[in-house]
């Protein structure tokens, strides 16, 4: 099977989302078996790939800006990923946000709903993306991983989405994170 990851997240963010995008690279590809890992990005200004991964491929959309394709994402629905991505049984959008897809699976990674717990903690262009986005990604996603079991049943309680459709995987410790033994 072949799965494609937008990494996009770990480009610009190296702690968050970032974080958990590539170190969730990182985990899949050493267990990926017979499974194909495909990872994609936009890459308008041609800095290359964001970060080394042995065992999967990598595709970037060069004659695009990322911005201008998540402007037709959230303006008019349009311009499906897998256009630029390339083909995959399943995609993964580790970043809250499913944009559209003509064809194949989906899983949305939603870390939290802070944004509409406490949207007044939230940075306003920020609130207005994923409140305008987030009915719509719930909707379309074949599967919804949250990072613990309380964010899964606040998803469930807020965006009022099905048990079986959630999947709460904790994140693992990273070993740097890790203190030294005494």
């Amino acid at each position: 099977m072949r799965v494609c990851i937008d990494i996009q997240a770990a480009i610009p963010q190296r702690a968050g989302v970032g974080r958990y995008t590539k170190l969730l690279v990182d985990h899949l590809v050493a267990g990926r078996g017979e499974d194909e890992l495909a990872l994609f990005y936009f890459d308008f200004q041609r800095k290359g790939m964001p970060f080394p991964v042995d065992g999967a491929t990598w595709r970037a959309c060069r004659w695009m800006p990322g911005r201008l394709a998540q402007q037709a994402w959230k303006r008019w629905n349009a311009l499906p990923f897998d256009w630029f991505a390339g083909s995959a049984e399943v995609y993964h959008f580790p970043n809250f946000i499913r944009p559209p897809l003509a064809r194949g699976a989906s899983v949305v990674t939603i870390h939290d709903v802070a944004f509409l717990r406490y949207p007044e903690t939230i940075e306003s262009r920020n609130l207005a993306y994923l409140t305008s986005r987030i009915a719509d990604t719930v909707a379309r996603a074949d599967a919804i991983i949250t990072v613990s079991r309380f964010t899964a049943r606040e998803v469930q309680d807020l965006l009022r989405i099905p048990a079986e459709r959630l999947f709460p995987v904790p994140s693992g410790l990273d070993p740097a994170m890790r203190r030294p033994s005494p």
